[in-house]
């Protein structure tokens, strides 16, 4: 037999190597393939494919090859810029990243700092603000201090005029005109001078793309689909327009001048509004043994009348009877007021007693008191309110249910593979010993180590030592055996996803709708069969991260980067894709989802809104009410007498201003109190060091300068609403309102206007503000037609 074998190996043994190491070569993929899903190896029934100008933007191989093709050209400055909006967010990390390189470096080594090199980074920060968006792309993409929205929208918006470029069929890859050559070797130059030698290009490139797994040629196809890219883009750009003359009007802009009056109505001003409970009624004088109950925030205290030694150990509080109606409720409202609870009690007249609710410490629950007496009884004015207002305003976003998401959590533990280790043998611990011996060693003093070489440290025998050796070797049993069961579990979990994709295939061609075949026993006897334990969960977008913490989901490292919660994946499962296509690392195992239903936006019942809630709700209403009436209170005395004056108002009058002179003027005021401020404060923090008592004058002036600072501050904001509109506003003794919202109400009021004569513009000077105008409004109408391609392309 063993001959015969031989004999066809001889013969056959080019044939067999092949075989046995294509059968070893997929093993190994498979086995590496289980960190993220088998599912990446074959085709996927359940995902469909999302058209998105030539890619199919569900595929995630087509998504890496478009993110680091895209990271590659951004090494060399070249990315598509994203939108305003996300450029924005971009510069001011990349700022404050440069800002805290510099802290860094003079927290570290002070003394090594390279005075002239930070200058020059200094001003660079100070230049910043004045540079293009498109060099503020460039060096960002350069410095790859960017993060993963930033990458995601440039490789959007890199598609969207790709796609654009190909509906034009605008300079296709295959044609090789001299010209086009020529141009694209400019556009590389203008990246760096050094790449107009073909040697260094070639070096460069082949550098370059070496660190994200490309050669140089494919790195220089990417970037001549950028090169193509950019030209669109400019086509976009170039779209805006100024008219003649328009320059001329804008630098006049500042050629007014005002006086006048502005009026703020700030709510804060209100009186506070306070959350009345109910009252208390003690109509006769309550008798020994007389008991009330507060429940409030699941929590219960109870008074009892009686004598103060009844006190029992502080279970029931104690009050003394009084010798009549008006002392019991004295001391029953001292009583409540001494306990940490969220109520607070007055005596108004007689013996009534109303009961408060603080703010700050509202109850989920509704609050609730119970008498043993008839003579003590509580009167609810709060719940009927609040329960009408509920009705009136159901439709409120706080009392909506939030979307939920219910689904199956295949549980694969790994406790449930788990095989005890055997005991440890003799010869094993002996063998332990002899690998490991100085771990036994006994500890030396402090110096007596380096008295004594390695020889003449003192004999260990095994005897001496077996107890601590065999922890250690069960110990180390130990954990190779979770280890074990831990990948047990997840070949179990991922079996588990193979055999349920297969399943689902088959499952959905006899069932009409998702929910009868999510409810079939078919699939039920499925689940159950699998070895999996089934545990039901229910999430919304707001308890997303507790519900993963009580399931134990570890974060994968994209969603670390880009701080996604990992019961997203399961949000986004759908009808047609109704289970996570990778398996979840939890504490206790291995997991794979299974979509049951969702829930849409719907309104809550009264019952289970928290009572903080709709409290909450009903004071916002009652107090912007209230601020509604007051401010139309005061409009219609404005309105009827310029000159009148109201507790709620605060007026600022400013004159012959507009918003250069009032700036300069608000910044000349805020930095001369901002030097006294800073005077007193350093004068103070130095008597604080010389341990000198403190200054009580000089703590009053201290208070006087902030809160100046901050009238100043508030008088800014509205005199700037004024002038924001003055040019609009109709001059003479009338008052405008010019904004209301639920904080405050400004009312503007012009008396005079001046004309300033202007400076002439040079036409140097002209031409420059027209192509600023011109380009500014060209990124304006570019960012919104790449907005609307991409929800017109992108949308469900």
């Amino acid at each position: 037999m063993i001959t015969a074998l031989q004999h066809f190996i001889s013969k056959k043994g080019k044939f067999v190597f092949v075989l046995l190491l294509l059968l070893v070569i997929v093993s190994f993929v498979l086995y590496l393939s289980q960190g993220s899903s088998v599912f990446d190896l074959m085709s996927d029934g359940g995902r469909e494919k999302k058209e998105f100008f030539g890619y199919d933007w569900n595929n995630p191989d087509q998504r890496r090859f478009l993110n680091v093709t895209t990271r590659a050209a951004g090494a060399l400055g070249v990315l598509i810029s994203p939108t305003q909006q996300t450029v924005e967010k971009a510069d001011n990390a990349y700022i404050q990243g440069l800002q805290q390189q510099i802290q860094a470096a003079f927290r570290a080594n002070p003394e090594e700092v390279d005075q002239e090199a930070m200058q020059r980074l200094f001003q660079y920060m100070q230049a910043w603000p004045n540079f293009s968006r498109d060099f503020k792309v460039r060096e960002i993409a350069r410095s790859g201090a960017y993060d993963a929205d930033f990458l995601d929208q440039s490789i959007k918006t890199r598609v969207v005029l790709s796609g654009q470029a190909d509906a034009w069929n605008f300079l296709p890859s295959n044609i090789n005109h001299p010209a086009i050559n020529s141009e694209f070797i400019k556009f590389l130059t203008s990246i760096d001078p050094s790449l107009e030698s073909e040697d260094n290009r070639s070096n460069a490139l082949s550098m370059v793309g070496g660190r994200f797994g490309m050669t140089g040629n494919e790195l220089e196809s990417v970037l001549y689909t950028a090169f193509r890219n950019m030209l669109v883009d400019r086509v976009y750009t170039h779209r805006g327009f100024a008219l003649a003359g328009e320059v001329d009007i804008l630098s006049q802009q500042n050629a007014f001048a005002w006086d006048g009056e502005v009026a703020v109505v700030s709510a804060d001003d209100l009186a506070e509004l306070k959350i009345i409970w109910g009252e208390i009624k003690i109509s006769e004088t309550p008798k020994a043994g007389d008991q009330l109950v507060f429940s409030y925030d699941g929590r219960k205290i109870k008074f009892e009348f009686g004598n103060p030694p009844d006190d029992r150990n502080g279970s029931v509080i104690v009050i003394p009877t009084g010798k009549n109606t008006k002392q019991s409720a004295q001391r029953l409202k001292n009583a409540i007021n001494d306990t940490d609870f969220g109520i607070q009690a007055f005596i108004d007249k007689g013996s009534d007693i109303r009961l408060e609710l603080k703010k700050d410490k509202l109850p989920q629950a509704a609050p609730e008191f119970t008498t043993s007496t008839k003579v003590v009884q509580f009167q609810d004015h709060l719940s009927p309110k609040l329960t009408e207002f509920y009705e009136q305003n159901n439709d409120l976003k706080a009392f909506m249910e939030a979307p939920r998401t219910f689904a199956t959590a295949m549980v694969f533990p790994s406790k449930n593979y788990l095989v005890s280790p055997p005991p440890v043998d003799d010869a094993r611990l002996r063998s332990y010993f002899e690998r490991n011996r100085l771990d036994f060693m006994p500890d030396l003093k402090d110096g007596e180590g380096n008295e004594q070489n390695e020889t003449s440290l003192p004999e260990v025998k095994f005897e001496d030592v077996v107890d601590d050796v065999r922890e250690k070797v069960a110990t180390q049993d130990l954990a190779d055996a979770n280890r074990e069961a831990g990948r047990l579990a997840q070949d179990a979990a991922l079996d588990f996803l193979d055999e349920l994709n297969l399943f689902s295939d088959r499952l959905r061609k006899s069932y009409p709708d998702f929910m009868t075949m999510r409810n079939s026993s078919e699939l039920k006897n499925f689940l159950k069969e699998s070895g999996g334990q089934q545990r039901k969960i229910s999430f919304s977008s707001r308890d997303m991260n507790v519900q993963a913490m009580v399931l134990g989901l570890e974060r994968r490292a994209s969603e670390q980067r880009s701080n996604r919660e990992p019961l997203e994946e399961v949000e986004a499962l759908s009808e047609s894709k109704f289970f996570t296509r990778s398996v979840r690392k939890a504490r206790s195992g291995y997991l794979v989802f299974l979509l049951d239903r969702k829930t849409e936006e719907s309104k809550a019942e009264f019952g289970s809104i928290p009572f903080s809630s709709i409290c909450q709700e009903y004071i916002r209403e009652i107090k912007n009410t209230q601020f509604v009436q007051k401010v139309d209170e005061i409009k219609d005395k404005l309105l009827s007498d310029p000159n009148a004056k109201d507790s709620f108002l605060s007026k600022y009058r400013f004159e012959v201003k507009n918003q250069s002179i009032a700036r300069a003027s608000f910044d000349s005021r805020q930095r001369s109190l901002r030097s006294k401020l800073d005077k007193l404060e350093n004068t103070q923090s130095a008597g604080e060091d010389e341990k000198k008592p403190s200054n009580a004058q000089a703590d009053e002036e201290i208070n006087i300068l902030r809160d100046q600072l901050a009238q100043l501050e508030n008088e800014r904001t509205a005199v700037n609403k004024v002038l924001d509109g003055a040019e609009s506003l109709e001059v003479g003794q009338k008052w405008v309102e010019l904004e209301r919202n639920e904080e405050s109400a400004i009312f503007g009021l012009l008396g005079k206007v001046y004309s300033i004569r202007g400076k002439k513009l040079e036409e140097d000077q002209k031409n420059s503000m027209d192509s600023n105008l011109e380009l500014s409004r060209g990124m304006l109408s570019r960012d919104e037609a790449i907005n609307e391609l991409l929800s017109v392309n992108l949308s469900e």
